[in-house]
């Protein structure tokens, strides 16, 4: 998972694969309640943030979040579950 939160108060957070992203107003919607992800109005700001997040981390020489299960050993719980090593995972 990976986040930003802007000037304007919006917060982006971006998952990898198969784990939803979201978009709050938290001027709008502090208790950040209301993904506005999909929101027409805010496709700008989100494909905005999204750009801008994707800099960073190219910046800083981390892998596109959607390669991330290329470059880390760590297990999710649920994956950990589904294999019955629970006590091993690393989380």
């Amino acid at each position: 998972m990976r986040g930003i939160h802007s000037f304007s108060n919006l917060k982006y957070i971006e998952r990898a694969d198969g784990w939803p992203n979201e978009l709050y107003d938290l001027n709008n919607d502090p208790r950040e309640e209301q993904n506005v992800i999909d929101d027409p109005a805010y496709r700008e700001q989100r494909d905005s943030l999204k750009r801008e997040l994707e800099l960073y981390f190219a910046r800083i020489g981390a892998p596109p979040i959607s390669e991330w299960r290329s470059t880390t050993k760590q297990k999710l719980p649920w994956e950990s579950e589904l294999r019955g090593d629970m006590k091993n995972a690393h989380v």
